[in-house]
C-alpha cells in the first residue's frame, strides 16, 4: 500500500515480509553524475541488465527492454527501466540482494561488463528496503554473469575502495581525503532524508534540521565528488516498514487412529486430479469403512505441507499467452480480430459481471478483442485488469487506447482511481476526466469514497516539493516508463480536483475537511493532514475561501464546546442520570473561553444559550446553520456512551434572518462513527437511485458524520421511537399505534383544502381496508419497510432486534445502530432481513393487500438496485483499506459476499423468485424470535 503518514512518538507500526505477496521489482530512473554518463555512453548506447542474487548464485536474470542510454544524450538521455521477477517478497531470504550490469548494448554475455553494482533487499537491520536508492557502479572488467560473492553491498564497497585509495596517497606521502568519511555520511543523509520525505522521520530529527532540498543538494555534491557513477533505483514502497519473517512449516498435527491418511485410501486414487482448484487441500480426511469399525484408541501423526501452486495455472500456458501478446505483429492483427459466438458470449459474461480477477486466459480473451470493446464503456475497466503494467509497451499501448475508448460511467471511473491502479497516473487522469461532469450534488453521494482514493495517490504526489531529482524519481515502479509519455500530473489530479470543486461550494468544502480530518488518526495520517492544509490553503486564495476557511474554524470550536460539555457529564460517573443532565446544561450555558484553531471573530468563545454573533452551518448538515441552543430542551441518553441531545436552533444556511426551526442533534464521543456514516451514505445514494426510477420508498436516510475516530454527529429524527416500545405500550399492535395518532376520517369529502374527494387514495387503500388508519400512513409503512428490508438484505447489516427499528407517527420505519454490517451478527442463525409478525400484520396480515403490496415493492426495489450492483460494490471496495472493523476484518470475504446478494447470475425473473424465498424464509424464522426474548431479558435485568 502506497501512502504516507507522520511519524508518532512511542508507536511502531510494522509488516512482516512473509505477508508480502507482490512480486519482486524495481526501476532504473537515472545515472549520475551527468557528467560522467555522458563520458560512459560515448559513441556507443549501453543497457542494463539486472540480477536476482541469492546466498551468491543468480536466481533470476531481467534485462532491459531496450536501450536505456542512447549514444546522444542530449536528444535521448535516459529511458526509465522497470525488472520483475517472477519471485514473492514473502519468499526471499534474508541475503537477498540486487546486482545491476551496465554494458554496451549488444547481445548478452558476449561483451564484457563495464560497471557493476549490487544492492542487498534488506538492511542490517533486517528492514526491507523501499523508495530511491542509490547504487554505486564499480568498474568490472570480467565477464558478464557468474557469482557474486565477492560484492554484496557496492555501495560499502565504494566506500572501502576510497578508504584504501586514500590509505595509499598517505603512505606514499600524499595528502590524505576524508572523502570516504564523506561518502559514508552522504549515503546515511541521502537514506534519511528519503525516509522524512515519506513521513517516517519527523521534520526536526536531530540531524536533519533545515530543508531537504539542501541535503539532497549536499549529498549529490559528494557523491560526484567520489568520481564513480551512481545508478538511482526505485523501489517499491509500502505503508509500513517491511520486517524480515518467514512462515514455519511442518507442525505435528495429531489424529485419530482410525483415520487413516488419504494416500491410503482407495477412494481418491482415481479421481483427486480432477478437482479444480485447492479444495482437495481443504477437504477433510475420510474415515474408511474398516476404520468405521474399528476403535478410536490411541493416535498417530504426520507431517502436514501445503502446496501452494495447486491452484495456480500451468507455466507453459502462462508462457505461452505471454508470448502471443508481446508480438507486435499480433497486436496490429488483433485491431482487426472479431471474436466467435461462443467468444462473445464470454466476453459478455466477464464484462457484466462485478469482477477484478481473471484467469490467464480470460486476461488474453481481453486483450485480444480489447478493439472490439472500445464502443462498450463498461469493458474499459476489465481491459485494463487484463493489461501488465510492468511491460513497457503494452502500458503505452493501454494508454494510448484510453482515447479511442466511449467515456465511462461514474461507477467505472471510481474503480479507476481503487487500489488495483494505483500509480497509473494516466488511468486516474482519465477517471477525473469523468467527475469533472458530475455536478456537486452527484459528487457528495461519492466523496466519501474519493477522499478514501486519495491514499492511492503516488508517493509525494499530494506533498510539495521542488526537488526535480525526487520528483522524476518518486513514482512507484509500478507506473513503468511514465517520463516517456506526455506531462503526466500524476495523482495528484484527483487531490487538486477535489479541492477545486470544495472551493466552489461551501457544502462540499465542509464535508470534504471533516472527511479528511476523520482520517487523520489512521495509517495514512500525514497524507490527510496534507491535503487538509492544502484545502486551507486553497480557501485563503479568494474572499469567498476565506469566509469558508472561517467558517471550518468556527466549526472546529464548536466540536471542541460540544465535545468538552458531553465529557463535564461523563465525569460524574457515580452521580444518577438527573445530575448528569443538569451539569450538561450548565456546560452548555458556559461562556468559558475555548483554546483551539482560530478565533473565528469571537476571542475563542462560543456562547452557544444566549446566541451566536454568526451562526455556524452544522457539520451534519451544513444546509442549515445554528443560532443557538435551547439548553431547557437538551438532556442525555442513557446508555453506554452516555450521548448528548441538542435541542438547535436553525436557520437556513446564507438566509441568517429567515425563518428559524428546531433541530435535534446527537453528539456522541467514545464511539467511532465512520461505520454508521458509510451505511447511511449508501442508503442516501440507493434512495436516490430508486427515486430516478420513480420508486420513493419513505426512507429516512438521516444524517451523520464522523469528526473523528472517536467522536461524531447524528441527526435525531423527531416524533419517531422504538417498535420495541411501541409494541409494548399497545398491545403489541403496530395498527394501534398508528390509529391513536392518525385516524382515518369518517368522510373525506369536505374535510378541507387538503384532502381531494375525487382523488384516490395512495396504494389503493380504503375506508374498507384502511383498519381505521389514514391510507397515507399506511402507505408510508409499506414502502419503508420493503425499503429498508432490501437494504438491509443487501448490505449484510446484523444484530437487528426491535430496538434498532424506529417508526415515527407518519408510519415511516427506519433502522438504527449499525454496528454490525456485511455478513457480521452476533446472534446465531440471523435470517437474510428482519421482518417480524408484528410488522406482517401491520400491514394487514399474510394475505392483506398491504402485505402483498410489500413484497412487490421489495422485488421492484431489488431489480433495481441490481442494475447498479457495480456501483454499490465499487464504492464499498474504495473503503477497504479505510480502518472500518467490519470491512478492513476481511475486504475481500466482505466484498464477496455483497457480490452474492446481487446474484448477478440471475435474470430479473429468477431475482424476483429468489426474493420472494428470502422473504418467506425471514417472515418465517424462528431463531430472531427466541433472540428477541433473550435481548428483552437482558435489557430488563441491566
Amino acid at each position: 500500500m502506497v501512502g504516507q503518514r507522520t511519524a508518532q512518538p512511542g508507536v511502531c507500526r510494522f509488516a512482516f515480509s512473509a505477508d508480502v505477496s507482490g512480486l519482486v521489482r524495481c526501476q532504473a530512473n537515472r545515472l549520475l553524475p551527468r557528467a560522467l554518463a555522458e563520458e560512459l555512453i560515448g559513441d556507443e548506447p549501453l543497457d542494463i541488465e539486472a540480477d536476482l542474487v541469492v546466498d551468491g548464485e543468480v536466481l533470476q536474470t531481467s534485462r532491459s527492454a531496450q536501450v536505456v542510454f542512447d549514444a546522444s544524450p542530449e536528444q535521448g538521455d535516459f529511458r526509465p527501466q522497470q525488472f520483475v521477477f517472477a519471485i514473492k517478497v514473502r519468499d526471499l531470504p534474508l541475503d537477498s540482494r540486487l546486482a545491476f550490469r551496465l554494458r554496451p548494448a549488444g547481445t548478452p554475455g558476449v561483451r564484457p561488463c563495464v560497471y557493476r553494482g549490487a544492492l542487498p533487499l534488506f538492511n542490517e537491520r533486517a528492514v526491507l528496503r523501499q523508495g530511491r536508492r542509490l547504487v554505486a557502479l564499480l568498474p568490472d572488467s570480467n565477464e558478464a554473469g557468474g557469482s557474486y560473492d565477492g560484492l554484496r553491498d557496492s555501495n560499502e564497497a565504494a566506500v572501502q575502495w576510497l578508504e584504501d585509495a586514500a590509505a595509499g596517497l598517505a603512505g606514499a606521502g600524499g595528502s590524505s581525503s576524508s572523502t570516504a568519511l564523506s561518502l559514508s555520511e552522504a549515503l546515511r543523509l541521502e537514506e534519511a532524508c528519503e525516509l522524512r520525505r515519506r513521513g517516517w522521520l519527523p521534520a526536526a530529527a536531530p540531524g536533519l534540521e533545515g530543508s531537504e532540498q539542501a541535503f539532497g543538494r549536499a549529498a549529490r555534491e559528494t557523491l560526484e565528488a567520489s568520481g564513480l557513477p551512481w545508478l538511482s533505483v526505485q523501489l517499491p514502497v509500502f505503508q509500513h516498514p517491511v520486517v524480515f519473517a518467514e512462515t514455519q512449516y511442518g507442525q505435528e498435527i495429531e489424529v485419530p487412529s482410525g483415520v487413516l491418511a488419504a494416500s491410503n485410501s482407495t477412494e481418491f486414487s482415481g479421481g483427486l486430479h480432477a478437482l479444480q482448484g485447492p479444495e482437495w487441500l481443504l477437504r477433510p480426511l475420510r474415515p474408511s469403512e474398516g476404520a468405521d469399525r474399528s476403535s478410536f484408541s490411541g493416535g498417530r501423526s504426520f507431517k502436514c505441507y501445503s502446496d501452494y501452486g495447486a491452484s495456480l495455472e500451468h507455466p507453459a500456458l502462462l508462457k505461452s499467452l505471454r508470448l502471443a501478446r508481446s508480438s507486435r505483429a499480433s497486436r496490429v492483427k488483433d485491431r482487426d480480430a472479431r471474436p466467435n459466438a461462443e467468444e462473445l458470449r464470454r466476453l459478455a459474461e466477464l464484462v457484466r459481471r462485478p469482477r477484478r480477477q481473471f484467469s490467464a486466459e480470460e486476461k488474453h480473451l481481453l486483450f485480444r478483442f480489447r478493439w472490439s470493446l472500445t464502443d462498450q464503456p463498461g469493458a474499459l475497466t476489465k481491459f485494463l485488469h487484463a493489461v501488465d503494467w510492468s511491460d513497457l509497451e503494452e502500458r503505452q499501448h493501454a494508454i494510448e487506447l484510453l482515447g479511442h475508448w466511449s467515456p465511462v460511467d461514474i461507477d467505472d471511473a471510481l474503480e479507476l482511481l481503487s487500489k488495483d491502479f494505483r500509480g497509473v497516473s494516466e488511468v486516474r487522469r482519465h477517471a477525473v476526466r469523468r467527475l469533472e461532469r458530475a455536478s456537486d450534488a452527484d459528487l457528495q453521494l461519492y466523496l466519501l469514497q474519493l477522499v478514501q482514493a486519495l491514499r492511492y495517490e503516488p508517493v509525494n504526489s499530494v506533498s510539495a516539493t521542488n526537488s526535480q531529482d525526487d520528483e522524476a524519481s518518486a513514482s512507484p515502479p509500478t507506473t513503468g516508463a511514465a517520463a516517456t509519455t506526455a506531462p503526466a500530473l500524476g495523482g495528484e489530479a484527483l487531490t487538486q480536483f477535489l479541492i477545486r470543486r470544495a472551493v466552489n461550494f461551501p457544502a462540499l468544502a465542509t464535508l470534504f475537511h471533516w472527511y479528511v480530518v476523520a482520517e487523520k488518526d489512521g495509517d495514512c495520517g500525514g497524507l490527510f493532514e496534507t491535503v487538509r492544509q492544502q484545502l486551507l490553503d486553497a480557501l485563503g486564495e479568494s474572499a469567498a475561501g476565506r469566509a469558508t476557511r472561517q467558517m471550518l474554524e468556527r466549526q472546529v470550536l464548536l466540536r471542541q464546546k460540544l465535545l468538552w460539555c458531553v465529557q463535564c457529564a461523563k465525569a460524574m460517573k457515580r452521580d444518577r442520570i438527573e445530575k448528569k443532565v443538569e451539569r450538561f446544561r450548565h456546560a452548555l450555558a458556559s461562556t468559558e473561553p475555548l483554546h483551539g484553531q482560530g478565533a473565528g471573530g469571537e476571542g475563542c468563545v462560543l456562547d452557544l444559550v444566549r446566541g451566536l454573533a454568526e451562526a455556524i452551518p452544522l457539520p451534519v448538515d451544513p444546509s442549515v446553520s445554528l443560532v443557538r441552543v435551547l439548553p431547557e430542551q437538551s438532556f442525555l441518553l442513557k446508555s453506554a456512551m452516555i450521548p448528548g441531545v441538542l435541542a438547535c436552533q436553525v436557520c437556513k444556511t446564507g438566509d441568517p434572518k429567515g425563518e428559524l426551526s428546531i433541530k435535534r442533534v446527537m453528539v456522541k464521543e467514545g464511539d467511532d462513527l465512520r461505520q454508521d456514516q458509510l451505511v447511511l451514505q449508501l442508503i442516501i445514494l440507493m434512495d436516490s437511485i430508486l427515486k430516478k426510477y420513480g420508486l420513493d420508498l419513505q426512507l429516512t436516510p438521516y444524517q451523520v458524520i464522523a469528526l473523528s475516530t472517536n467522536d461524531g454527529l447524528i441527526e435525531f429524527v423527531p416524533d419517531a421511537s422504538n417498535l420495541s416500545s411501541i409494541l409494548k405500550d399497545h398491545n403489541n399492535d403496530i395498527q394501534q399505534f398508528f390509529r391513536a395518532h392518525h385516524p382515518a376520517s369518517s368522510s373525506r369529502s369536505g374535510a378541507g383544502p387538503e384532502s381531494d374527494s375525487d382523488a384516490p387514495p395512495p396504494g389503493g387503500w380504503g375506508p374498507h381496508n384502511s383498519y381505521g388508519i389514514k391510507p397515507e400512513v399506511l402507505e408510508n409503512f409499506v414502502r419503508s419497510s420493503a425499503g429498508y428490508c432490501v437494504i438491509t438484505y443487501i448490505l449484510g447489516i446484523g444484530d437487528r432486534h426491535l430496538d434498532n427499528l424506529m417508526v415515527t407517527k407518519e408510519g415511516r420505519l427506519f433502522h438504527i445502530d449499525f454496528g454490525f454490517i456485511l455478513g457480521k451478527d452476533p446472534k446465531p442463525f440471523p435470517p437474510p432481513m428482519r421482518i417480524c409478525k408484528e410488522m406482517v400484520e401491520g400491514m394487514g396480515g399474510n394475505s392483506s393487500p398491504g402485505y402483498q403490496s410489500f413484497k412487490t415493492k421489495c422485488c421492484q426495489a431489488f431489480k433495481i438496485l441490481r442494475r447498479h450492483a457495480k456501483l454499490i460494490i465499487n464504492l464499498l471496495y474504495l473503503m477497504t483499506d479505510s480502518g472500518i472493523k467490519d470491512i478492513c476484518s476481511d475486504p475481500q470475504f466482505a466484498i464477496l459476499k455483497v457480490e452474492q446478494k446481487f446474484q448477478a447470475s440471475f435474470d430479473d425473473e429468477q431475482a424476483e423468485e429468489h426474493f420472494l424465498n428470502l422473504i418467506d424464509e425471514s417472515v418465517s424464522a424462528l431463531m430472531p424470535v427466541l433472540m428477541e426474548r433473550v435481548h428483552r431479558m437482558s435489557v430488563a435485568m441491566q
